[in-house]
């Protein structure tokens, strides 16, 4: 996982900000197990991170997890879903519940060279 990088996309003009972090191994562990590490992963002294709800989705090819997660006092939406091309399992987060940038990025994304 040390390779891997986090990447952020901002909106221009806009506070609407979308994140993909890599985060463990598909089939390592649950999903839900994954998403906690994710949350302690973020957490720092001043900040916590914690899951309210998680429901399964599916999504493309498996399974993933669609959640509320809670930072400090904020929630947001967060995907953890699985890329079952390279094993690796990310979570997609909004810094906001209703962002459309995140809406359409779970809906379009897909492995470079995959087919329709």
């Amino acid at each position: 996982m040390k390779d891997l990088r986090a990447v952020s996309f901002q909106k221009i003009g806009s506070d609407d900000m979308v994140e993909i972090f890599p985060v463990g191994y598909w089939k390592a562990k649950e999903l839900d197990f994954i998403l906690n590490d994710y949350c302690n992963l973020k957490s720092t002294e001043d900040i916590k991170y914690g899951v309210m709800n998680s429901v399964p989705i599916s999504f493309r090819d498996t399974l993933g997890l669609k959640s509320t997660l809670q930072k400090n006092e904020n929630t947001f939406v967060a995907y953890t879903v699985p890329n079952t091309y390279n094993a690796i399992v990310y979570v997609i987060s909004a810094n906001s519940e209703t962002n459309p940038l995140l809406e359409y990025l779970i809906e379009n994304i897909k492995p470079m060279g995959a087919k329709e």
